[in-house]
């Protein structure tokens, strides 16, 4: 049995449509936010900074105990800890600056472009980003 009928046949096919999705509509958000800071923050920028930073400690700390344990050497845990607290603060900054933008901005932020085009991006990416995720080792390899 090929991969492609036994990842249908195990009905997992409805979990990767859910994290599609999901990630499909988190990046959309993220674009709304990424086009606010573009057009320039949102008032209390600064003021919101705080949760963001608190949301990446948190991430941190997190990692550090998850990979201290799972990696072979601390130098490793520690800069993939480091990495996915830079990844945290980004998506947070994107992510809080999006809700914003769509919550007080919406007749800037929900235009009839941005509603085609930062969803169809966001597909665009979340495709590319699961093949990349499937395909890593293909990506990495030296031929």
């Amino acid at each position: 049995m090929s991969y492609r009928n036994s990842l249908l046949a195990n009905s997992s096919i409805t979990k990767i449509e859910s994290i599609l999705l999901i990630s499909s509509i988190l990046l959309t958000i993220c674009l709304f936010g990424f086009l606010s800071l573009l057009m320039g923050p949102q008032d209390g920028f600064l003021s919101r900074m705080p949760l963001y930073v608190f949301g990446t400690s948190i991430s941190f700390v997190v990692a550090i105990i998850l990979y201290d344990g799972l990696l072979k050497t601390g130098q490793s845990s520690i800069r993939y800890a480091f990495l996915m607290g830079f990844i945290t603060f980004i998506f947070l900054v994107l992510f809080g600056e999006g809700i914003i933008s769509i919550l007080v901005n919406s007749d800037l932020a929900l235009t009839p472009k941005n509603l085609f085009y930062l969803p169809s991006l966001s597909l665009f990416l979340t495709g590319t980003g699961y093949w990349m995720a499937r395909h890593k080792s293909d990506l990495i390899s030296k031929k």
